[in-house]
């Protein structure tokens, strides 16, 4: 039986893995990153910006094995972006940030 994909179940995880990274990186980038998105006015600006900041910061700190399969994520996670609803965008925006506030 064929795997059955969820898009905005699947994002949820690609953003739970990136905010996993950024608290590795320690409380003073968490801070950072959640002040940098805030003057982002449209979720899917919001959620864009978050994911290419974080992967941004892997390329300096990780593996190419680890590097090469989270950017194949968040180019996923890109494209759905891109072809969800705003009001899908605004809630995956909305679990970014209770998870940013609670990982502070």
């Amino acid at each position: 039986m064929p795997a059955i994909e969820a898009p905005i179940i699947i994002s949820t995880y690609i953003i739970a893995v990136l905010i996993v990274y950024v608290q590795n990186l320690g409380t003073k980038t968490v801070k950072m990153i959640n002040n940098l998105l805030q003057p982002a006015l449209r979720p899917e600006l919001i959620l864009s910006l978050f994911a290419g900041t974080v992967l941004g910061a892997t390329v300096k700190n990780m593996q190419d094995v680890i590097n090469g399969r989270l950017t194949d994520e968040v180019g996923r996670l890109q494209k759905y972006i891109s072809e969800f609803s705003a009001r899908e965008n605004k809630l995956l925006v909305k679990f970014l940030s209770d998870a940013l506030e609670r990982s502070i």
